[in-house]
């Protein structure tokens, strides 16, 4: 989960062509080996790292629709 989230942050600050399994190992606080113990390379840290994002949204989402007021109200928050 750990090596995910420094993933996303990565990600967000230096773009894609700039993600490294070796880069987020260093981030994390681990060895430069410890990501490849969970995923084979790259393209398996990205996929954690999207579904990761898509569940994010799902929770921010149902947050925002549960969040009462009238249906415009809701659907702004869901925008937000």
């Amino acid at each position: 989960r750990r090596l995910v989230e420094v993933g996303l942050v990565r990600l967000d600050a230096d773009g894609r062509a700039a993600l490294s399994l070796r880069g987020v190992a260093a981030d994390a606080g681990v060895s430069r080996s410890t990501p490849y113990t969970y995923f084979p390379d790259k393209e398996a840290l990205l996929d954690a790292m999207r579904t990761a994002a898509l569940d994010q949204l799902c929770d921010d989402t149902a947050a925002a629709l549960a969040a009462g007021g009238d249906v415009a109200a809701r659907l702004r928050g869901v925008g937000a």
